[in-house]
């Protein structure tokens, strides 16, 4: 993402922010962890946080009128779970329901079933944003505050002409001499959904 500043008042003209996707193994590992925690566990967590995360509606896959599974749905057609987008005929293979009810679902209705930490749905925030950061996740996501954080960070140590920087991969981070040629900063994900960060040339 570039941004233009023509103000006195950030006295920077260009800034990038780069986000760095998961290598495909650790994407298959991440995938593989929030499957067995997420899809038959605490599907209401994840549900819960991809709703308030994407905004998109929540639907319970209904079995002898009990919740057996929570969604949230993307369209009439696309639903999202842990396993990532599925199609309605097959919201119910993992349960082994060949035709699945889906109905309407609000916090409320799941809160009622068992107790809900929301401790437990910012976890499953960070797991659902890792393994799908390009789907369209709202401004109080952790993906879109670190994105503002590192945009105001940069315009910070171009105001100071400081620069925060690793000396080599994976060693604390300094204070380093500004140079005049760094362009903002890059976020590389760790395997938790949060981010390593480093400035860019």
């Amino acid at each position: 993402m570039w941004l233009y500043a023509d103000s006195g008042k950030l006295k920077e003209k260009y800034m990038k922010i780069l986000f760095k996707k998961l290598h495909r193994e650790d994407w298959l590992s991440l995938h593989g962890i929030a499957t067995s925690i997420y899809l038959d566990g605490q599907c209401y967590e994840f549900a819960m946080a991809l709703h308030r995360g994407l905004g998109w509606p929540m639907v319970g896959l209904i079995e002898n009128d009990v919740i057996r599974h929570a969604l949230v749905a993307s369209s009439e057609r696309l639903f999202w779970d842990a396993l990532g987008c599925v199609t309605k005929k097959k919201v119910g293979e993992p349960f082994n329901i060949r035709i699945p009810t889906l109905k309407p679902i609000d916090e409320n209705k799941l809160r009622k079933v068992r107790p809900i930490l929301d401790n437990d749905i910012e976890i499953a925030s960070l797991f659902a944003e890792a393994l799908w950061p390009n789907l369209p996740w709202q401004k109080n996501t952790f993906r879109r505050r670190t994105m503002d954080f590192l945009k105001e960070l940069t315009s910070l140590c171009r105001r100071h002409k400081i620069w925060i920087r690793a000396p080599f991969p994976a060693a604390q981070i300094v204070l380093g001499n500004y140079y005049g040629n760094e362009k903002g900063f890059i976020a590389s994900p760790t395997m938790d959904g949060q981010y390593f960060f480093d400035r860019l040339l």
